[in-house]
Order: structure tokens, then C-alpha cells, then sequence
């Protein structure tokens, strides 16, 4: 949900028909999966691919809908960078508090 939030402010006041809206809405999973896999190493979706899972034709796919997925793309990998800086932030807080000498006195 917050990516597609994400993605209806990105957009704006940029006109999307109805349909492709449809449309764009259901590759957000996808587009998920697509960046875990980019993530992770493996395979990743293919423009024809994109395409039939999305119910239109290649050329339409490239004039219509490629930077929609890739906005999409994007804001997931952002997502998952922010996450990951934030993550080495807790840690490092957390080793450094727990480093600490005074933290376990014995009397």
C-alpha cells in the first residue's frame, strides 16, 4: 500500500486513463517480485513478459506502460535501501550500547 501511495504522489496531477490505472495497479506485486529478484540475484521480468502477465502488447507495454513499471521499480529499491541504511543504524546504536563498560558493573 505505501508503494502505491508512493506512486499516486510521484504521478501527480499527471493524467492516467482509467484503464491503464487498472492495469498498473495489479503489476505493483510484480514489481515487487521483480525487485527482490533484481535484489537477490536472480532472474527478473522481461518486457514481453510484462506485457502478457499485464493483458497488452509489447509495443503498447513500451509506449504505455514501461515507465509506469519502472517509477514502480524505483520507489521498491528506495524502499529496501532506506530500510537497509536504517537497519545499520540500529545495529551500530545497538552494538554501541551494549559495548559499553559501565552498563554491567559488579560491585
Amino acid at each position: 500500500q505505501w508503494v502505491w501511495s508512493e506512486f499516486k504522489t510521484q504521478s501527480g496531477s499527471r493524467k492516467i486513463a482509467v484503464k491503464t490505472l487498472e492495469r498498473v495497479k495489479k503489476l505493483i506485486w510484480l514489481a515487487a517480485q521483480d525487485v527482490r529478484g533484481w535484489v537477490t540475484g536472480c532472474e527478473v521480468y522481461q518486457r514481453q513478459e510484462l506485457a502478457r502477465l499485464c493483458g497488452v502488447k509489447p509495443d503498447n507495454w513500451s509506449h504505455n506502460y514501461a515507465n509506469y513499471w519502472r517509477e514502480m521499480c524505483d520507489i521498491f529499491k528506495r524502499l529496501d535501501r532506506e530500510s537497509l541504511i536504517c537497519s545499520v543504524k540500529i545495529r551500530a546504536q545497538q552494538k554501541a550500547t551494549f559495548s559499553r563498560r559501565d552498563i554491567a558493573k559488579v560491585n
